[in-house]
């Protein structure tokens, strides 16, 4: 799974690809596909928070 880091930084590549694009169906397709990456980054974010708080709150005596 991608981390939600990697998911920003590929959203960021396909805007600067579509800002840098001259044909208007490409920007849009770029676009979509960066906001794609960003719900993506959103999604990995919470489960990295989620992971960290069971981190956090897990009995060490448990494991």
């Amino acid at each position: 799974m991608k981390s939600a880091l990697d998911c920003v930084r590929n959203a960021e590549r396909c805007e600067e690809m579509a800002y840098a694009s001259y044909r208007a169906s490409q920007r849009q397709m770029l676009l979509g596909i960066a906001k794609s990456w960003r719900s993506l980054g959103d999604a990995a974010k919470e489960r990295e928070r989620q992971a960290a708080l069971r981190r956090y709150w897990t009995d060490p005596k448990e494991t």
